[in-house]
């Protein structure tokens, strides 16, 4: 006991000793709360060992007076209230009491709210107090009105109460219902994280007393891996060391440590220092790190949130990765949305037109016939079976149904074009079986890698503040030219950045020429905390203007970002998908990437070479190149053979350029390739710079016209009064084949396109092109405005809201 009476001179008080004067309930003790009722002052000490909770009444400090100890699985309150005010309306509570169960704990935390409001009324609400370490949170609802009156960890959660119940186990006027005729009731539900800002299941005990419901909750994602750990101790002190003997855990990472084991990187990498980290399981015997870890089910670095347990100097620890919590924690609102709607929810859940949409979706499946019931982006996959994408995932489709008929779930990876960047990319999805349908919601690893690099960031800040900067300007988690962090004021003042040299931006403010106003991104990180945005950049890898699709993540009135370049993240996904190919298939894979004869393709193509010997053993469009060495393109690039393969073991991949054969030009320009050491292979494609160079103007015209319908053929033609340039934007009806805006010459604004008409397809090949893939070439002759010369051109065409977009370049620029 200690007296701080006097704060800036606390003296001693006396000595409580477990097992004396009836203190028998503190050995371990972990945590406490002080609770005032009537005229009376208790503490609840919670001990870990004893697997008890001591109450004592210290009313008189000088003289503490052991009330009573209520142990594990003992059949009694949480507090014996007949002891300390017989007036107190008495609780529901568990018909065990387990203090060692998160449920008991939650009950015990609205049980003290309820007590503290019996003292104090509603001066108890303002008085709530942050949390205590990793005990659960207290909120408090009008139970009339249903808006949060009191949340002991984010106050700005006011008016949230009917909001995160209307995706529960159940109706909310059940859950209303429930709570009055029992006086309180169990509600799984989906909530903000405070820790993690992921909007993930909850499972709450909401209480009715006197006109408020009275809440605490638990997050399933951090008990299931709590759990974890509690089992994998469990096993320790049954078995000792043998327990260790298998102990990698399937569902996600996992660690043992010895507590001197300092050299261990994971706790060295981790956001907290090997100190801070240390210093909390010594005080607490628990704590959660975070830190960037390899996803072996996505193939890439992500964002690891861990819970670490100290016992008998080992550290025992179970995690989830923060992209794969996003995506279950969708899957777990569909699934809660039906549960309270039935098959209402999947109109809820679909969209009436395609959603060009950011944020992550469910969809919905048929188990027994897969047939689409519900999408949350495109309405026309209704009643369709996912032939192309699901069912050509990273393993058979029928194993996967046995595995969510064994299971429950499952992960698969496929290709899918993401809604918001209408590119074809590798999607990882968590499926879960539940009443006859699979609910299911994925990520793009693209967006993944980026989202990462913010989430480490974020950590990073909230824990150590701003010495986290010193970490992003040296661009720790980085693997790559284009996945960085950078940290900016609201004005756009960078405060901190892991940029390479020659890749740092300038800026001022946020940028106010991409797919949306400053204005409008604003609102989206004010009403969501986060935002995507696309805008076009010059990427001084290549020295031309691609578009960069960021994320903005607002915390603390600051900006955390990191994004990428569309070309390079197509070729980045050619590389994910033949990685997946291998691994499911092994070496035949490479028969399978391999055509019988060279390809005249315009698709990205990927490419697999032996390490060590760097000879070719398979290749997308030229198979005459398999057992050769590419002397004279990889190995006379930006970068030796012998640089690439040190950059490959110390990072896992890397960029590298070069002069190679476009097979669908048959003309010689300079390429852009990404390199993936996996399994003694390395794993390739890349793009050709001058087609990603025209693709971004049309991308870019496709955002002119987003953020401005009116005003964007305008501003297209206006281009014309800049600098002759020989690729330029232009824009056809899809219907009648008309120009409607020229950025070379809108004097032809009404002519028929010749892109179409006179190209080397007939314009119904190419519109069906257009309108089954996101974009196609269209090759034909035409005046080229430099030289006034006719002259080949290759053309970009891309389909959007009825308007044909394109911009080419003509080949006499190519070959160098």
């Amino acid at each position: 006991m200690i007296d701080v009476t006097n704060p800036a001179n606390p003296l001693p008080a006396g000595v409580l000793a477990d097992g004396e004067d009836g203190f028998d309930g503190l050995e371990g003790a972990s945590s406490m709360t002080t609770i005032t009722v009537s005229d009376r002052t208790y503490v609840l000490v919670a001990s870990y060992l004893d697997d008890a909770i001591q109450v004592i009444d210290v009313t008189d400090p000088s003289a503490p007076v052991a009330v009573t100890v209520i142990y594990d699985v003992q059949d009694a309150p949480a507090v014996d209230l007949g002891v300390m005010d017989s007036a107190v309306d008495p609780l529901t509570i568990p018909d065990r009491f387990d203090i060692s169960d998160i449920e008991a704990r939650v009950v015990s935390a609205v049980t003290d709210a309820v007590l503290r409001y019996n003292v104090g009324g509603e001066d108890s609400f303002e008085a709530m107090e942050m949390q205590v370490r990793h005990a659960p949170s207290t909120f408090v609802f009008s139970a009339d009105a249903g808006s949060v009156v009191a949340h002991n960890v984010d106050s700005s959660l006011e008016g949230t109460f009917r909001t995160t119940l209307s995706q529960a186990d159940r109706p909310l006027d059940v859950i209303l219902n429930d709570i009055s005729v029992n006086g309180g009731t169990w509600v799984n539900h989906m909530f903000p994280h405070p820790d993690t800002s992921i909007t993930q299941q909850k499972r709450s005990w909401l209480y009715e007393h006197d006109g408020y419901i009275f809440g605490s909750g638990y997050y399933l994602h951090d008990t299931r891996v709590q759990e974890l750990v509690e089992g994998a101790v469990d096993r320790y002190k049954s078995d000792g060391a043998a327990a260790f003997d298998g102990a990698v855990l399937a569902d996600g990472p996992s660690i043992f440590v010895h507590v001197d084991n300092t050299s261990d990187t994971l706790l060295h990498n981790a956001v907290q220092s090997y100190e801070q980290i240390i210093g909390e399981l010594e005080v607490y015997g628990h704590a959660w790190i975070s830190y960037i870890s390899q996803n072996p089910g996505a193939n890439t670095q992500q964002t690891t949130r861990m819970w670490l347990e100290m016992h008998d100097e080992h550290i025992f620890g179970s995690g989830y990765y923060l992209p794969d919590s996003r995506i279950q924690s969708q899957v777990e609102g569909a699934r809660l949305l039906y549960q309270s709607n039935s098959e209402a929810a999947f109109e809820i859940i679909t969209p009436e037109v395609p959603a060009h949409t950011d944020a992550l979706y469910p969809f919905i499946l048929n188990f027994n016939d897969s047939r689409t019931v519900a999408h949350g982006a495109f309405p026309a996959k209704l009643d369709k079976i996912p032939v192309t994408s699901l069912h050509q995932a990273d393993r058979p489709w029928p194993q996967i149904q046995e595995e969510m008929l064994a299971d429950g779930d499952a992960w698969a990876s496929y290709v899918f074009i993401n809604p918001d960047t209408n590119t074809f990319q590798l999607k990882r999805s968590y499926l879960q079986l539940h009443d006859g349908y699979t609910f299911a919601s994925g990520y793009y690893l693209p967006d993944a890698r980026v989202q990462a690099v913010v989430d480490l960031a974020v950590a990073s800040y909230r824990s150590i503040g701003e010495d986290a900067f010193e970490a992003i300007n040296q661009g720790t988690g980085s693997h790559d030219d284009s996945h960085y962090a950078t940290v900016l004021t609201q004005t756009g003042t960078v405060v901190a950045s892991g940029a390479p040299p020659g890749f740092v931006e300038d800026v001022d403010g946020l940028p106010v020429s991409g797919d949306r106003d400053s204005l409008a991104v604003y609102e989206d990180l004010a009403e969501d905390g986060s935002a995507w945005f696309e805008l076009p950049v010059t990427n001084p890898a290549t020295g031309t203007e691609q578009i960069k699709r960021s994320w903005l993540y607002l915390y603390d009135d600051l900006l955390f970002t990191s994004g990428y370049y569309i070309p390079e993240s197509e070729a980045q996904s050619v590389v994910d998908r033949t990685v997946f190919l291998y691994v499911n298939e092994g070496e035949a894979a490479f028969d399978m990437i391999t055509p019988e004869v060279s390809a005249s393709t315009d698709a990205l193509y990927p490419f697999v070479m032996d390490f060590a010997t760097s000879e070719t053993v398979a290749h997308g469009a030229y198979p005459h190149l398999v057992e050769k060495v590419p002397a004279t393109s990889l190995h006379q690039g930006a970068k030796t053979w012998p640089q690439i393969q040190e950059e490959l073991l110390a990072n896992g991949g890397t960029w590298t350029s070069y002069v190679f054969a476009n097979p669908d030009t048959d003309t010689t320009q300079d390429k852009r390739t990404w390199l993936y050491l996996h399994d003694g292979y390395v794993f390739a494609a890349g793009y050709y710079i001058r087609d990603s160079q025209v693709q971004a103007i049309v991308h870019n015209a496709i955002l002119t016209y987003q953020a401005d319908p009116d005003n964007a053929f305008a501003a297209i033609d206006a281009l014309s009064e800049g600098d002759p340039t020989d690729t330029y934007p232009f824009v056809l009806n899809a219907e009648t084949y008309v120009i409607e805006a020229h950025g070379a010459n809108p004097a032809r604004n009404g002519d028929i396109g010749v892109a179409l008409t006179e190209a080397d397809r007939t314009a119904e090949d190419i519109l069906a092109d257009l309108e089954a893939n996101r974009g196609t070439w269209s090759h034909y002759t035409f005046v080229n405005p430099l030289t006034g010369e006719e002259e080949q051109k290759r053309t970009w065409l891309s389909l959007h809201d009825g308007y044909i977009f394109g911009s080419g370049y003509y080949n006499f620029n190519v070959t160098r």
